[in-house]
């Protein structure tokens, strides 16, 4: 079996049905006939833990094709494993290969062979027959006008499409790296499904305790995700930092991150993923993983953001998920603060007795390529604060169903000026709480509260 470290792997089925449904219909219905499809899942995923390469297919009738790509990828590799590359060159040999062989990572997939729509009948194969939601599918034509429609490609899960044309050494490698992180992340999330499914077995036959070993699960997964946030709060002379993270439920959708990239620099992002709940909480995983690439580089805010966008569109166009950022880098010697926000709702800048609006500066994460954010910069000469937040701080209802809204957030903190920062905003929180009395809670809630001084030196 994969790995049985249960208590860092705890998710529940539900949540992944958009991937394995397959699972699903295991756990619901008839786990008894369907016993095979969770087994070949297992061995699936048994062998890619022990492979020590990537398998990619490559499916067309052009020998071409084959020799190409073939040299293209002769010295690629990710995560420190290579790439072997397998050819088929019609409907026939392709669905031999892929019955035979569970583990392909990747398939290039030309749409038109001995029939004009060899390609799509493989990926019904793929996806209908082998009942395989793991494979990442490219498909390929030589025929521009041979685009697959768009509803082939949502309810397939076709991750790409490209014409021959395309073929450049530089994009081969974007979609290759792009497609085998995308598979490299659903293996780990059948990994830890598994594991799960591995835990409930032993602990019980009866399928009224499931629901209590899910809300031990998510348990366990708040948890988790807690881990990812910031343990401590920063102090210094120069800077303090205060923060609150409160769920709508057992693990949330807001994520943020504070570093210090030099004794004087500091850089704080702010996220909060679109949905709720275990949704909304596997989005802040993928958006920790984006901004971990780029979070120490050299980059500024805007520049990350431009990036982390197409990245995320790069690897999960199909999902229709986004979520908004904003990244403050804090320049304690020059006394300035550079950010960039995109889609985020405004924050606060405290300075000199007024509170400031800061706006966002483009459009959220995730909603088209190659999106331009603007840099803004903030000065200060004496101490300010800034206030980050996710809109699930105004967006609380109480039970006529009024919002708290943004204007009364802004409103407390010019009432409370000289309030020290910590209790400000456990004041500010405990408020919104007496305005929602016993009404459910209707989104996370996160709460930053930054405490900038005059420089000094030492």
């Amino acid at each position: 079996m994969p790995n049985d470290n249960f208590d860092k792997k705890y998710f529940s089925t539900e949540d992944y049905r958009p991937f394995f449904s397959n699972i699903y219909d295991i756990e619901q219905d008839d786990l008894k006939t369907n016993k095979n499809n969770l087994q070949n899942l297992v061995n699936t995923l048994v062998s890619f833990q022990k492979s020590n390469n990537w398998k990619v297919l490559v499916v067309d009738d052009d020998k071409n094709i084959h020799i190409v790509t073939s040299a293209v990828l002769e010295d690629y590799s990710f995560e420190g494993k290579d790439v072997i590359i397998f050819d088929a060159y019609n409907i026939e040999e392709a669905k031999k290969f892929l019955l035979e062989n569970s583990d392909i990572a990747l398939v290039f997939l030309d749409i038109v062979m001995e029939e004009e729509d060899a390609g799509l009948q493989i990926v019904k194969y793929i996806r209908e027959d082998l009942k395989n939601n793991l494979i990442r599918i490219i498909l390929r034509t030589g025929y521009e006008y041979n685009v697959p429609e768009k509803e082939m490609i949502l309810n397939y899960d076709i991750n790409g499409y490209q014409t021959k044309g395309e073929l450049t050494t530089d994009r081969l490698f974007s979609v290759v790296t792009t497609s085998l992180r995308n598979y490299q992340l659903l293996m780990s999330i059948l990994d830890y499904h598994i594991n799960l499914e591995h835990k409930v077995k032993e602990r019980t036959q009866d399928l009224k305790n499931s629901l209590r070993i899910i809300k031990k699960d998510l348990s366990i997964a708040k948890r988790i995700q807690k881990s990812i946030l910031p343990k401590k709060m920063l102090k210094t002379k120069n800077i303090q930092f205060f923060a609150r993270y409160i769920p709508k439920a057992e693990v949330g959708g807001d994520f943020y991150d504070i570093i210090s990239l030099s004794e004087d620099f500091y850089r704080v992002i702010i996220a909060d993923a679109t949905g709720h709940g275990v949704q909304g909480a596997l989005l802040t995983m993928a958006i920790k993983v984006e901004y971990d690439n780029v979070k120490k580089t050299s980059l500024s805010p805007a520049e990350i953001l431009y990036q982390i966008n197409n990245q995320f569109i790069e690897q999960f166009l199909t999902l229709n998920m986004f979520f908004t950022a904003a990244i403050f880098d804090i320049n304690l010697k020059d006394q300035t603060i550079v950010y960039a926000s995109a889609g985020h709702p405004e924050q606060f800048f405290v300075n000199n007795g007024s509170v400031i609006e800061i706006y966002k500066t483009g459009r959220m994460i995730g909603l088209l390529g190659n999106t331009e954010y603007k840099k803004k910069e903030l000065s200060y000469s004496s101490t300010c604060r800034l206030y980050l937040f996710s809109d699930g701080l105004y967006e609380q209802c109480n039970e006529d169903f009024e919002e708290y809204g943004e204007g009364n957030v802004k409103k407390f903190f010019e009432n409370n000026l000289s309030l020290p920062m910590e209790k400000c905003i456990n004041n500010l929180i405990d408020e919104i709480q007496t305005f929602t009395s016993n009404f459910e809670r209707q989104d996370d809630i996160t709460l930053i509260g930054i405490e900038i001084h005059p420089y000094k030196e030492g």
